[in-house]
């Protein structure tokens, strides 16, 4: 029974991996797509005179932003550094009890704890896709000629 139910949790845990690989890919693959497209722009005569004014203009904005982008992945990469060893600590916990009481109650709070770091990782990833995603539609906005204040 107990070999059952950790299998079917390490499979269920398997699977919420997955998706979040799957999501991770197709966030990746959009930003992959968006960049082939920018360089077809690129590569074609400009569609109106300033274009390239205002491409740098990106340009500029966008390198001046990447110390504060790096400064914000840096902090989520401790951060996740610092729930990692709290999960590994539960873990050890939860191995070290002879009670199934406590055994249960431990191994339960280590799930509820991975799911919650699980959520929080896909909730940057999302906001972090979001922003680029944001960041490409105003770049392509300027390109199209509908760029404000710059």
């Amino acid at each position: 029974m107990a070999t059952a139910t950790q299998t079917n949790l390490t499979e269920l845990y398997r699977n919420a991996l997955e998706q979040f690989e799957s999501a991770l890919k197709t966030g990746v693959k959009i930003q992959e797509e968006s960049i082939k497209m920018l360089t077809t722009w690129a590569k074609e005569p400009p569609l109106m005179p300033d274009w390239t004014q205002k491409a740098q203009a990106n340009v500029v904005e966008t390198i001046s932003a990447m110390p504060e982008r790096f400064e914000e992945a840096m902090r989520q990469m401790n951060e996740q550094s610092k729930k990692a060893m709290e999960l590994l600590h539960k873990g050890f916990e939860a191995g070290r009890t002879t009670n199934v009481a406590e055994a249960q109650e431990k191994v339960r709070e280590l799930w509820e704890m991975t799911l919650g770091v699980l959520r929080t990782n896909i909730h940057s990833l999302l906001k972090a896709q979001s922003q680029a995603i944001q960041k490409w539609e105003e770049v392509a906005g300027c390109m199209g000629g509908t760029c404000e204040g710059k």
